[in-house]
């Protein structure tokens, strides 16, 4: 599905090239565009033909459902109903920022796609100066879900969205890094208490330590998942990934991802600190996906990544080092 590719740069003028995204939107293009989280695929989230196009350019299962970008709470009544009235002390309190929040839906309005058949859909607002300013021109709700391959390592960097989607997608937005480095919390406000269905920089702790509204972590396994991220293997690189232990002894050409503190010198590794310390979450998250690719580019024949203590703070870096090295039979 090779095609032309515009390139625009973030710190241009919008003012011309606001004509260009609110055309590219208008006719079912896709765009993939910065955000403090990970850089996003978007398209008209009322379209057929542009969430399927999402999912097209990204090879990505379409039982998988969308998160739904807005640039302000009045978009909400566009598309949702009956959202529950601590949801939104969490919307006031959270947005913009690295969340999002699931809610019922009004039928009809949203395409199907984004849904993946469900009667609810993830709603976030970015905390993010262009995101927001994007959102803000098109002027219409957009489904986006992480600007990469399907399974692939998620894009922090815009030399990520380039390498996977350039002739592939309509626009690439050229911005800066990722500050938060993984994808956004999700919580599941539909049923009470509150379930954290995807963790992110946003804890159960953060929320009920800010707020006093309960959230949970979700117990169980659904064949039906109410989030991305939720059901395939994802964020991988090409080779195979194992725990790394600090009994590590090399064998072959491989490579470890792990803080600086557990890395030695050692023949024929390829390294990557992910931080200095393993206090240092928010930096190894800030990396992880920056780990993966590096790896993928260093040809090495394995990966050995550290799983992080199994504390609160730690759940969305382990949530996705878990799913990176998850067996193969979880990878479809």
């Amino acid at each position: 599905m090779k095609q032309e590719t515009i390139i625009i740069d973030e710190n241009e003028s919008m003012d011309n090239e606001s004509s260009t995204l609110r055309e590219m939107i208008k006719k079912d293009r896709v765009i993939a565009f910065p955000t403090e989280t990970v850089y996003g695929l978007g398209g008209n989230a009322y379209s057929d033909e542009a969430v399927k196009r999402i999912f097209q350019v990204k090879q990505r299962p379409a039982d998988n459902p969308l998160i739904v970008h807005i640039h302000c709470m009045e978009q909400l009544n566009e598309f949702t109903e009956h959202i529950h009235p601590d949801a939104y002390r969490l919307m006031k309190r959270y947005w913009p920022g690295p969340i999002t929040f699931i809610v019922p839906i009004k039928q009809g309005m949203l395409s199907h796609y984004v849904t993946a058949g469900l009667n609810t859909v993830g709603v976030r607002m970015p905390n993010h100066d262009f995101a927001l300013q994007f959102l803000r021109i098109v002027d219409t709700p957009i489904a986006a879900p992480s600007a990469n391959m399907s399974g692939r390592p998620s894009p922090t960097k815009f030399s990520h969205i380039e390498y996977d989607l350039y002739g592939r997608a309509d626009v690439l937005i050229r911005g800066d890094d990722s500050i938060v480095g993984v994808e956004s919390t999700v919580v599941d406000t539909t049923d009470e208490p509150f379930e954290i269905v995807r963790p992110g920089h946003i804890t159960a702790a953060d929320i009920m330590r800010e707020t006093g509204i309960e959230v949970i972590y979700e117990s169980t396994t659904s064949t039906t998942p109410k989030s991305p991220g939720m059901k395939y293997r994802h964020y991988a690189p090409k080779q195979p990934v194992y725990p790394f232990k600090e009994d590590f002894k090399p064998e072959g050409h491989v490579g470890v991802i792990a803080p600086a503190e557990l890395i030695k010198s050692w023949n024929n590794v390829v390294t990557f600190e992910l931080c200095e310390s393993v206090i240092n979450v928010n930096i190894a998250m800030r990396n992880l996906y920056k780990a993966l690719r590096f790896m993928d580019a260093q040809q090495v024949d394995t990966v050995y990544i550290y799983q992080f203590p199994r504390q609160e703070r730690y759940n969305a870096l382990n949530n996705r080092i878990d799913k990176v090295i998850s067996s193969k039979e979880e990878d479809l």
